[in-house]
């Protein structure tokens, strides 16, 4: 199973930091029944359990405010590579990639190393433009690994080229997600394969 077809696995942290909205609503909402009912029948125990519902909803809050997901930080750093690419900048480039970095066809075959300098030289070479993503989702099923996925929207030599990619990431000694591995899925309107052919 791909990450493209496994992107809504995000477990019970996804569900806590990620949208903590429904946790924050429950807990207030505890908290003014049991207030309402403790004044009405003046059990001071209700109003201090109301207390306790309050400020967990208002903990919840911080910690998702707080907290970064491994799902979020691949979709932030997904988001950065764009960015970068978009720049031909090859020095934000190399501080994503793992330096065992691979572009991989759809099916896995290795292509090439990927590097900065490499994707800046592509992007300049190939007058690529207006580089866009959207439906950027992630996954991380196990510590320490995930992938990320999204449709691209750019321009090649003036001419509007779509793509959809799969980023593989892992966490390197000093705790930061890096790609190791990029692959390129589908290529043009009707999701044609792509080839190295394409950029050799």
């Amino acid at each position: 199973m791909t990450a493209w077809t496994a992107i809504a696995e995000t477990g019970l942290a996804g569900l806590l930091f990620e949208n903590p909205w429904p946790g924050v609503i429950a807990c207030v909402g505890v908290s003014a029944v049991l207030r309402v009912t403790g004044k009405r029948t003046g059990n001071g125990k209700l109003l201090g359990v109301s207390w306790a519902a309050l400020i967990a909803g208002l903990g919840l809050y911080a910690a998702a405010a707080l907290i970064e997901t491994d799902r979020e930080a691949l979709i932030a750093g997904t988001e950065r590579f764009v960015v970068a690419v978009g720049g031909a900048d090859a020095p934000a480039l190399d501080a994503l990639l793992d330096p065992r970095a691979a572009l991989v066809g759809p099916g896995g075959t290795y292509w090439d190393q990927l590097t900065g300098p490499f994707i800046a030289d592509e992007v300049t070479d190939h007058a690529v433009t207006d580089v866009a993503a959207r439906a950027i989702d992630a996954v991380s099923n196990r510590p320490g690994f995930g992938a990320s996925t999204m449709d691209v929207r750019c321009r090649v030599n003036g001419v509007p080229t779509p793509s959809t990619w799969e980023l593989r990431w892992a966490k390197d000694e000093a705790g930061d997600w890096r790609i190791v591995e990029a692959r390129w899925l589908t290529l043009g309107v009707q999701g044609g394969t792509p080839s190295p052919n394409l950029y050799r």
